[in-house]
């Protein structure tokens, strides 16, 4: 799948003296989705909903959140249907390692091309839990919870995995909860 994607306009947008006819669209980092579901705060609404969509396209654009605000909502429908493309279930890994292709570079000079996954232990998932009593039960929690297990068990910093993309994270996260069952059976079934 191509990480990128060119929407043209069929009308040219005018905001703020910038003429639009296209936008470009990328796949998402782990940070850049926190990031947009973090303003959304503990609004329950459909209208925060909304902003957490806004605020995703304004980062893997790099345009104004006003401006995606003037765009028709065809192309505001567009966009958010590429980037959930990324987080459909894609082939789970065969091993516990992944390839970063391009590598992670952070501000430190190093990179990172592999991802060494392990299955934590009882105390890494203990901890990873704490971010479910601070963020509850929602996509945000679930994220952070896999991102302090990802922090635990690999050798990489916390700057570069929230550079990952969105669907490397996933797939590292199904590899992960691959390790916990999914509760007791109780009866028969």
């Amino acid at each position: 799948m191509n990480n990128e994607k060119t929407i043209k306009l069929t009308n040219p947008v005018n905001f703020n003296d910038q003429v639009y006819e296209e936008i470009r669209v990328r796949e998402p980092t782990i940070n850049e989705y926190m990031l947009s579901l973090k303003s959304k705060g503990n609004k329950e609404s459909f209208e925060a909903d909304a902003m957490v969509q806004i605020e995703l396209l304004s980062r893997v654009t790099g345009l104004p959140v006003n401006a995606i605000e003037s765009f028709p909502s065809s192309v505001m429908d567009e966009a958010t249907n590429f980037i959930a493309s990324f987080q459909e279930d894609h082939e789970n890994i065969d091993s516990n390692e992944i390839i970063i292709d391009p590598p992670i570079s952070i501000a430190n000079g190093n990179e990172y091309d592999r991802l060494t996954l392990l299955e934590p232990t009882v105390g890494q998932r203990k901890k990873a839990t704490r971010m479910l009593d601070k963020y509850g039960n929602t996509p945000l929690g679930a994220m952070e919870f896999q991102l302090s297990l990802l922090k635990d068990i690999s050798d990489w910093p916390l700057a570069a995995l929230l550079k990952l993309p969105i669907s490397t994270f996933l797939q590292a996260s199904r590899y992960l909860s691959g390790f916990f069952t999914d509760g007791q059976k109780t009866g028969k079934n």
